[in-house]
């Protein structure tokens, strides 16, 4: 996280110099135009991506950033994918469709069907595990709906870091089963 802070602050602070004026006029101008329509959700996506990709053509040619390498790009593409979602935000994430909507509740209702299952449906050996760590993973989830948590990038790194301390937590709390790596139930 601190490193992408870095690298979208670097991004940013190039958009400043006076050279990439015409860069930052296309950016305002696109949000507006964005902001003014009525677009379906694979619309909008679509109108993203071509936009980032027809900038992301100009700013590497742009002489700010001929001199840097791929790695520099590629952070420079992810600090304006998140620049914009966080500009398009209201716009893209707080208005659902009805297939939004529906896609959602067939989701839910799968969801309500798997309530049932226990740790040792999973094979999880019946024994306490430390709730402080899914306290943990369940916020890290909850940060998908907060408003610091908008680009893509941001949203994966969340479930992420979820899945990570459950997968830990799991994995030491079967680790008596572990044999030469095989598993015994």
């Amino acid at each position: 996280p601190a490193d992408y802070v870095k690298e979208s602050n670097s991004f940013l602070e190039k958009m400043k110099h006076k050279s990439a004026f015409e860069l930052v006029k296309s950016i305002k101008e696109f949000t507006s135009y964005f902001v003014e329509g009525s677009y379906s959700p694979d619309e909008q996506s679509n109108l993203v991506h071509q936009f980032m990709k027809s900038l992301m053509d100009r700013i590497i040619m742009h002489r700010l950033w001929l001199p840097e390498g791929k790695e520099a790009i590629e952070q420079g593409t992810e600090a304006l994918e998140r620049y914009l979602l966080h500009k398009l935000y209201g716009v893209t994430f707080h208005h659902p469709s009805t297939d939004d909507m529906a896609t959602d509740e067939r989701f839910y209702y799968q969801l309500r069907r798997l309530q049932f299952i226990q740790p040792l449906h999973l094979d999880i050996p019946d024994r306490p595990l430390n709730d402080a760590a899914f306290e943990l993973a369940a916020q890290e989830l909850c940060f998908l709906d907060h408003q610091q948590c908008k680009s893509p990038r941001e949203k994966l790194m969340c479930m992420l870091n979820a899945i990570k301390i459950v997968s830990s937590k799991v994995t030491k709390a079967t680790s008596h089963l572990q044999i030469r790596g095989c598993y015994y139930y």
